[in-house]
């Protein structure tokens, strides 16, 4: 009658053989197979105590409302931290073969895998590569370089300059933390002693708008230089910015206030490590 349900239709002939030889290989590999958990393993304890599990599943659900990835960075920080003075292995496993594995030291590749779970490059010895321009007139050169991405600072170039004790430096050094892993930057406005391997490392390009800036470079066209380094302009309110930029792969950061500028600091981090982690699952 109306609404019953009707039986399937049955199976082509061809269409049934086919699915019937491919049921018989899946039992011949399900055969060979060494069943290592089931369902019902992956959520066994070998403990019978789980006040420690209810203590952390209470404190999550107070969490706070996070507006910016440093505050959850900050939050995650304190979480681990909190779990770890409880005797959990945060990194660990149920399994006890391999919680006794993981009080193991590290050594060798292994412990550099460890080290470096984010970024290929970013050591004291291989720092990133942050170049700016070599333009007295430059919103952004080596005289504030420092006080802008270390410090979320932004000082006038030309006082930067007149309150230094010594002359333009070469190389600049930034550090910053990311996810707990320690990121080393050197900023440049020069690559004549470049090597290839210094070209691999190098994570953001300040310009100026002007192609002339990228002369001698490994990747003299915007378009192609863009591709292997995160791209900004930066410009004080109100200014110009120059026809070339909207055509190149480039951000633009306005700073507006001398004393207001984290959220642009913060806006040209979250960038680069956005570009470096695409480029780090890229390879």
């Amino acid at each position: 009658g109306p609404g019953a349900s009707e039986a399937p239709e049955p199976l082509p002939p061809a269409v049934r053989s086919f699915a019937d030889a491919d049921r018989g290989r899946c039992a011949a590999i399900v055969s060979h197979e060494v069943p290592i958990s089931d369902r019902t393993s992956c959520v066994r304890s070998y403990t019978k105590e789980f006040t420690d599990v209810v203590k952390i599943a209470k404190d999550t659900s107070k969490r706070p409302r996070l507006t910016s990835r440093y505050d959850e960075e900050r939050w995650e920080k304190k979480r681990l931290a909190g779990a770890e003075s409880l005797g959990i292995n945060t990194m660990g496993s149920n399994d006890p073969s391999a919680r006794a594995r993981s009080h193991l030291p590290i050594h060798g590749t292994a412990a550099k895998t460890e080290h470096r779970r984010y970024f290929r490059h970013g050591s004291k010895e291989q720092p990133y590569l942050i170049l700016v321009p070599a333009v007295h007139t430059a919103a952004l050169n080596m005289w504030n370089a420092r006080a802008f991405l270390q410090d979320a600072e932004y000082v006038e170039p030309q006082e930067a300059k007149k309150s230094a004790s010594s002359r333009k430096p070469k190389s600049v050094r930034v550090v910053r933390k990311y996810k707990g892993q320690t990121l080393h930057y050197e900023v440049l406005d020069q690559t004549m002693n470049f090597r290839t391997a210094d070209w691999l490392r190098l994570a953001a390009v300040f310009t100026v708008g002007q192609q002339w800036q990228f002369k001698g470079w490994k990747w003299k066209e915007p378009v192609e230089l863009f591709k292997h380094a995160c791209g900004f302009h930066l410009i004080k309110k109100d200014a110009t910015v120059p026809e070339a930029i909207h055509n190149w792969n480039v951000k633009i950061l306005q700073v507006s206030k001398a004393h207001v500028v984290k959220p642009l600091q913060m806006q040209f981090w979250d960038s680069v490590d956005e570009f470096l982690l695409a480029k780090e699952r890229s390879k």
